[in-house]
Formats: C-alpha cells, structure tokens, sequence
C-alpha cells in the first residue's frame, strides 16, 4: 500500500525535475522494496524549516551494524546494491 498525506498548504519545490524525479523515484523504491509484500509506505508533506518529505514503511529496518552508516556513500546492506541510491 501507498499512502500520500497531503500537506495543510500548498508546497512548491524549487530544484531540477529530472534530479527530483531521480531522488523520489529511489526514495519511494526503496521504501517499497523495504516495506515488502503486503507492507505499506506512507509519503507526508510538511512545515519543517523549508518543506520536509518524510517517507516511512513497515519493513523491519536496517540491520544494527549498518543503521549509524546508512547515510555514508556505499554503505548498503542489500547484496546487489552499491549504496549510492
């Protein structure tokens, strides 16, 4: 399932489309491979300082030794992933 919580305001995002299309298309692939069969991901939109997107899903997280490494370059825990998505 795919749940997408729509903002109080109306947002508007400056950036490329195409890297933003990149980026959410990794963030939500991610999340649903995550989330697995029968998982949901919910996407939300809101006020933070500027616009913050929060992308949550039901998997089981990452394993502990990788969890404090998650936002490094290459670190990854899926066995054909590069860690770059």
């Amino acid at each position: 399932t795919l749940a997408w919580v729509e903002p109080a305001e109306p947002a508007e995002i400056e950036g490329d489309a195409t890297q933003l299309g990149h980026l959410f298309g990794n963030l939500l692939g991610n999340a649903v491979e995550a989330a697995g069969p029968g998982g949901a991901v919910e996407v939300t939109l809101f006020r933070g300082p500027g616009w913050v997107v929060e992308v949550a899903d039901t998997g089981p997280g990452p394993p502990t030794e990788l969890a404090g490494r998650l936002f490094e370059p290459f670190a990854t825990g899926k066995e054909q992933g590069i860690g770059l998505g």
